[in-house]
């Protein structure tokens, strides 16, 4: 009989596919409404691109189904990690459905991110404790779990400085941690959620009250989600998002779960070990990779306006397509931080 922690790592899993497809296709739908205000069409209203309500879908359906799912088997601490998969997942997805060009280092800060998130999945609990909603009332006022809901909030204050910065690279940073941050604080109450709807217990306010928090939360995350893929590359928001929710949703709710009480001294030892190798993944990625990203994407934005300037607006499309066939040569020239002149026209 399969194991209940492997039926909740498999609905993690493939949650995190959706997500990255639903990522990618929203990242798509943006890049053609750009395009239109190139040539002067007019924009149809968001329920009316088919690219950004498929990516919807992929999100807000298919993602959150399979993730309540996967919270129902196995603790929070080994499925949230899990959800690292979306970062390898969007690397092939960002590329080709996209054209965002992508460098060594990046692939290789992914791959510290990785690293990172299969360490705490290694070593994690392989074992889930069902909580009565009793039990659930009671864990709010645990001193542990009062102590890291402040830490939470000091963030969300950094947070806010970073978007209030005249600086944009801060202002990329705190959007895109501030996704991450939310979505951490949507893993704990959709885990709630979960338990209570497990346990049928709808006449109880806890059931409610962490219903009403997970549309509250999930909304707000997926709005701002939305603004950091309009305003930033994939490539960028999507490791940064889901590692922030990652180390921070993991030790949330391992905390809040009193799934920390569970650890041996190995995943005692470990575990945070995974969460450090993730957050400096998540550093990495946050610098370098993304200077090299905008100088393709600015280099893409020349050659499309110059076409749709010039009246080849099919040129411009097809463009949008080739433009991921760079050769190994200009994109170890982009790295250096100086595009090649054919690029650009």
């Amino acid at each position: 009989m399969v194991q209940e922690w492997v039926v909740g790592v498999s609905l993690a899993m493939t949650a995190a596919l959706c997500s990255a497809i639903g990522d990618n296709l929203v990242k798509y739908s943006f890049k053609q409404a750009q395009l239109k205000v190139a040539r002067n069409e007019e924009l149809p209203p968001m329920y009316m691109r088919p690219h950004w309500l498929g990516g919807m879908f992929f999100i807000i359906v298919l993602s959150t189904t399979c993730n309540l799912g996967s919270y129902a088997f196995a603790d929070a601490s080994i499925t949230i990690p899990f959800g690292g998969l979306h970062i390898c997942f969007n690397i092939p997805l960002a590329r080709y459905m996209n054209g965002e060009v992508c460098s060594g280092r990046a692939i290789m800060y992914n791959g510290v991110i990785l690293v990172g998130v299969m360490i705490c999945l290694m070593f994690g609990n392989h074992s889930s404790d069902t909580r009565t909603t009793d039990e659930l009332v009671k864990m709010l006022y645990a001193p542990l779990f009062i102590v890291c809901t402040l830490i939470v909030c000091v963030l969300f204050f950094f947070v806010y400085r970073l978007l209030k910065s005249p600086v944009h690279a801060e202002q990329r940073v705190g959007f895109t941690v501030l996704c991450g941050l939310i979505g951490s604080v949507v893993q704990v109450t959709a885990k709630m959620m979960s338990e209570c709807l497990k346990a049928g217990a709808w006449g109880s306010v806890i059931t409610w009250v962490s219903i009403v928090l997970t549309i509250v939360f999930a909304s707000t995350q997926l709005y701002t989600l939305n603004l950091c893929l309009d305003r930033y590359a994939a490539f960028f928001v999507v490791p940064i998002v889901n590692s922030t929710l990652i180390v921070f949703g993991s030790i949330y709710a391992a905390v809040y779960f009193q799934e920390v009480y569970r650890w041996d001294i190995v995943s005692s030892l470990l575990v945070p070990v995974g969460i450090i190798v993730t957050s400096i993944g998540i550093a990495c990625l946050s610098t370098e990779p993304e200077k090299l990203v905008e100088d393709h994407v600015t280099a893409e934005n020349s050659l499309v306006e110059e076409y749709v300037e010039e009246g080849l607006v099919d040129t411009a499309i097809e463009g949008l397509g080739s433009y991921i066939r760079m050769t190994e040569s200009e994109e170890e020239e982009a790295t250096g931080g100086q595009l090649d002149n054919s690029i650009v026209g």
